[in-house]
């Protein structure tokens, strides 16, 4: 259920992925890292909150994706950034749509923040021209549970060629 003072932003960060699905479309991904330096991106986020609130707004709702979200050099002292804010809003959720390619230490720290957050979710991409063999299976699947072990709630998107 949305609140009236819910503001709710959609963000790409880049659209650098580390992944090339055939089934991708150009301008959905790239091989340059094309990301906003972090501290524009909390500047941002700072000018975000301050306009919404000067409409009225305290609860919101973030959205980030890509690309890959979670190769944003900066992803973490941005959720670290929006973290820190909670305790100023009214509500403040998490959504991050990722391959979760990443290896478990770095979801480590992101639950250490993410866990801050009235909600925390991702939407877990499973890429099967990249999760080729058991072992990366069994290892996209072992962090999915280790991310819903730690209260962060897990949708499962299976992309492949129809």
């Amino acid at each position: 259920m949305l609140y009236r003072d819910t503001f709710t932003i959609s963000w790409l960060l880049g659209r650098f992925c580390n992944y090339k699905c055939s089934y991708c479309w150009p301008y959905a991904r790239s091989d340059k890292k094309d990301h906003r330096p972090t501290e524009l991106c909390i500047k941002t986020i700072d000018s975000i909150k301050e306009q919404a609130r000067e409409q009225g707004f305290n609860s919101f709702n973030w959205f980030l994706s890509g690309g890959e979200p979670t190769f944003h050099p900066g992803y973490l002292d941005i959720l670290q950034h929006l973290a820190d804010d909670e305790g100023n809003c009214n509500r403040q959720r998490i959504h991050m749509t990722s391959n979760c390619s990443r290896k478990i230490k770095w979801f480590e720290t992101y639950i250490k923040y993410a866990n801050k957050f009235d909600k925390a979710s991702i939407t877990a991409s499973a890429h099967f021209e990249a999760l080729n063999t058991q072992d990366k299976i069994a290892d996209f699947a072992d962090k999915l549970v280790f991310l819903q072990d730690n209260g962060i709630r897990i949708t499962i998107n299976m992309v492949m060629i129809p």
